[in-house]
């Protein structure tokens, strides 16, 4: 067992409402981005097809597992609750094995493991939110 495991909460960690509220910005427009890539692969022809190309891909998926970091630590040191890091977990493999899919060429199964990632870092953030404050209301006196 680490130090990490045996220390309190900490009681004046700064709440990660912010970084929440911009990874589900950040991973809902990285989901829109996967289904429309996925259900529209004519986007070259409208002049749109920088949106396709694997530097837009990773960069989608760079910020929001990156957002995704950074609300997880800051909720962690409040309310250590496994099940929100196991569904920001989830998000994240999701979404890694959505790039390497359409890295080795499978793209149907990479746009709907880009979407169900990114829908698993939304879903990751707001109970991240909801576990902090529920934490919140029961440290209150």
């Amino acid at each position: 067992m680490s130090m990490m495991d045996d220390a309190k909460p900490s009681e004046s960690v700064a709440p990660p409402a912010a970084a929440d509220r911009l990874g589900i910005a950040a991973s809902t427009a990285c989901a829109i981005h996967c289904a429309i890539v996925a259900t529209i692969p004519s986007l070259g022809a409208l002049g749109l097809g920088a949106l396709m190309g694997h530097v837009a891909e990773w960069t989608f998926t760079i910020i929001a597992i990156g957002l995704a970091m950074v609300a997880l630590w800051q909720g962690w040191r409040h309310h250590r609750s496994p099940a929100v890091a196991a569904v920001f977990a989830l998000g994240v493999a999701a979404l890694i094995g959505s790039r390497l899919a359409e890295e080795a060429g499978v793209g149907g199964v990479g746009g709907a493991l880009g979407v169900t990632g990114a829908a698993a870092l939304v879903a990751a953030h707001l109970l991240n939110i909801r576990a902090y404050r529920r934490r919140r209301s029961t440290d209150a006196p």
